[in-house]
């Protein structure tokens, strides 16, 4: 019921799987309304359906679908249903037009329209390298589908939840200007139904202590509760949990038909030992004078948002550089539209993490492990960590005899430094252009390649900027360049500062595929050899400039590419 008119955070309690919804609804508190029922009733998945966007049929990117996944994974969710695959539209039945559904024309059947609802997920241009972001979602969905722990609990009493112009991360549900988020704290919405499950009990302070085990309940500017769940914090407090009021007091009964009146209410509240703020932002400072740090702690308020799982014990986290989303209204392009330059920032600095041990970082794309040395401090591990833009890291805690009980085998490398960066400026682009059937019958599985005269290129420029005939392009770029390297450096990165969409690399025959979409830096190191090696870049596009005819987006690869060298 896309959230309206249901108390969600109970409703989710009565399906196997609950799931949530992006569409118009990408903000985090929208994403966190299910998740702790999911969690109290111990149901390890919890869906989403995930990247749909109004009017970007065709044009969404793979880099798109994993700012929504990344988004979804932070509000606690663990699995995705892909808004957008399209039946072909081949048909033989009464009335077929050239054995298909009447009306239908390449690149297939859409249920929507071809301007509309989402991309067709189904229709890309090289599925070896969409896989490489599947099995990003999939090894992410694996670690994530385990028991979440969570900070605080956060009570909420509400029957509808509704996006509104100007609704923002840090401004819609609890509003906080993101205080709590930025100072590394986790949390869920608790509402009063949820505290009648078997699980929502108090243990040496804590909160489902088997489940997602939260320290602390925060109540913010509820004036009505009913008496039941005002008889529950009181039993809470009174097992050690910490309760949190914000902004007031309730003063009356949530509920005219609830036996009582609200002066027993009152009453109930002040029997309960409690902490009080004025201001949601005093909330993350009181916190912390009351001993209940976050699971992850950054140097600074920062936009690092964080996911702790538990596997066999041992503490894993999620954790990504995000930042905060406004909904402007309507159903937005919102990955699409943003000025990514201005709302995206690095973020480095030393992190404590829950858990003692060295820090082990999982590459989703690669599988590669790379064990960081850690510093133990009161209980945590301290880590030096840099994030780029939007991007996320898998990371875990573990002792030697954890890593080598879960299997996880790592190398450690020594810090490195920039050492130099070396632009690869010539280039040599071979484009495959995807076409309509000769004959203008047929779907996608009919499209045809026709390949252009290779281009030589000093300056890389999006395809329709390179050639006037090229408005509408869209298919499969090869970019070719020579370089030399003299073997001065420990590591060697190609960084490609624009691509789209999805990219593999070959240097002297050997392919790399595993591309993180939003770093954009490749490691090399392996496949290099000293003289002349021979690179290739393979680009598949989506299908938007074929297919719409309409402003054309920028495909292929654009400003600077250079190997990035490290010792």
């Amino acid at each position: 019921a896309y959230n309206k008119n249901l108390e969600a955070e109970s409703a989710a309690l009565y399906t196997d799987i609950p799931e949530n919804e992006g569409l118009g609804r990408p903000l985090l508190d929208n994403y966190r309304n299910m998740a702790a029922a999911a969690h109290l009733d111990r149901k390890s998945v919890y869906s989403f359906e995930c990247a749909a966007e109004m009017d970007n049929a065709y044009g969404q990117t793979h880099e798109d679908l994993l700012w929504w996944a990344k988004r979804a994974y932070i509000g606690g969710m663990n699995a995705q249903v892909i808004h957008g695959a399209n039946y072909c539209g081949y048909y033989h039945g009464a009335e077929a037009e050239n054995g298909l559904v009447p009306g239908v024309n390449w690149p297939g059947y859409e249920g929507f329209g071809k301007r509309s609802w989402s991309n067709a997920w189904n229709r890309t241009l090289d599925i070896a390298q969409q896989k490489n972001v599947m099995t990003y979602l999939a090894r992410c969905n694996y670690l994530l589908q385990n028991r979440h722990r969570v900070d605080l609990a956060v009570y909420q009493n509400r029957y509808t939840n509704k996006c509104f112009p100007g609704a923002a991360d840090g401004a819609y549900i609890l509003r906080d200007n993101n205080a709590l988020n930025n100072a590394g704290y986790t949390y869920e919405f608790f509402s009063p139904s949820l505290m009648e499950h078997e699980n929502a009990r108090v243990e040496d302070g804590v909160l489902d202590p088997q489940g997602a085990a939260y320290r602390a309940l925060i109540v913010a500017d509820e004036e009505y509760m009913p008496i039941t769940a005002a008889r529950h914090l009181l039993a809470y407090a009174r097992a050690g949990l910490p309760i949190f009021f914000v902004g007031c007091l309730p003063r009356a009964r949530f509920y005219e038909s609830e036996a009582g009146d609200d002066e027993e209410l009152r009453a109930v509240l002040g029997q309960i030992p409690y902490v009080f703020v004025k201001t949601p932002q005093e909330l993350a400072p009181a916190l912390r004078e009351n001993g209940i740090l976050p699971d992850v702690l950054p140097p600074a308020p920062c936009g690092i948002r964080s996911v702790h799982a538990e596997v066999e014990g041992a503490d894993f986290y999620y954790l990504h550089n995000t930042y905060p989303v406004v909904y402007p209204g309507g159903h937005s392009k919102l990955f699409f539209e943003q000025d990514k330059a201005a709302c995206m920032s690095a973020v480095d600095g030393v992190f404590s993490l829950d858990g003692e041990g060295d820090v082990y970082e999982l590459d989703a794309f690669s599988g590669r492990v790379t064990r960081h040395p850690g510093t133990a401090k009161q209980g945590k591990t301290e880590v030096f960590l840099h994030f780029a833009p939007d991007e996320a890291k898998i990371l875990a805690v573990l002792t030697e005899k954890q890593a080598d009980t879960l299997g996880i085998l790592a190398k450690e490398e020594p810090p490195l430094a920039v050492a130099g960066e070396i632009p690869l400026r010539e280039w040599t682009l071979t484009l495959e252009r995807v076409l309509p059937p000769a004959d203008g019958v047929g779907t996608f599985y009919e499209t045809r390649y026709e390949k252009e005269a290779p281009l030589r290129l000093s300056e890389l420029k999006p395809w329709h900027v390179l050639q006037a005939d090229w408005q509408n392009a869209a298919g499969i770029g090869r970019y070719e360049t020579t370089f030399s390297w003299d073997g001065r450096a420990a590591r060697v990165c190609l960084r490609v500062e624009q691509a789209c969409d999805t990219y593999a690399i070959t240097l002297n025959g050997r392919a790399f595929t595993a591309i993180d979409l939003t770093r954009k830096e490749t490691d090399l190191t392996e496949a290099l050899r000293i003289g002349e090696n021979e690179l290739t870049v393979t680009i598949a596009s989506p299908l938007a400039n074929a297919v719409l005819g309409k402003a054309p987006q920028n495909y292929g690869m654009w400003g600077t590419v250079c190997l990035v060298l490290y010792n």
